[in-house]
């Protein structure tokens, strides 16, 4: 398996621990649509860049919904969801998500959430992270990740 290592460089500790593991990430149209859109002779929207968070406590990989909105992705259907502030119901999107050195992600069944002023533009849940092996070391500051 491909292994993607991540480290802070300014205050690596604290900034793992302020931040999070943050990786980057390039959200796209999911295969299927992406075909269907070049079959049928449209324009596919380019990918969006910015950055994931890697988030344990949620199961299911989301997107925020200015980014679905940029790909021009329709819901598939709305999914139910328990947060700190209660429950609520999310979209849910099919995308492809994009880490660097790690095969890409198809997220047939991913949710869309409001990200708006937290400097990520994914949350990548357990969805994705169960096919995978995450290491953190809190002591220097780092991260890997292989999917």
């Amino acid at each position: 398996m491909p292994v993607a290592n991540f480290r802070f460089t300014r205050d690596p500790r604290n900034e793992l621990r302020v931040r999070g593991p943050r990786v980057p990430v390039v959200i796209s149209l999911h295969n299927a649509f992406a075909k269907a859109m070049q079959d049928a002779g449209k324009s596919i929207p380019a990918p969006v860049s910015g950055f994931g968070l890697i988030e344990t406590g949620c199961s299911v990989t989301g997107i925020e919904q200015s980014v679905a909105a940029q790909l021009g992705l329709v819901p598939i259907g709305t999914a139910p969801f328990r947060t700190a502030g209660g429950p609520t119901s999310c979209p849910q999107y099919a995308f492809a998500l994009t880490i660097p050195y790690l095969p890409p992600i198809s997220c047939a069944q991913g949710v869309g959430f409001d990200l708006s002023g937290q400097g990520i533009l994914a949350l990548i849940g357990m969805d994705v992270l169960s096919h995978c092996l995450l290491v953190v070391n809190g002591i220097d500051g780092s991260f890997n990740l292989s999917c």
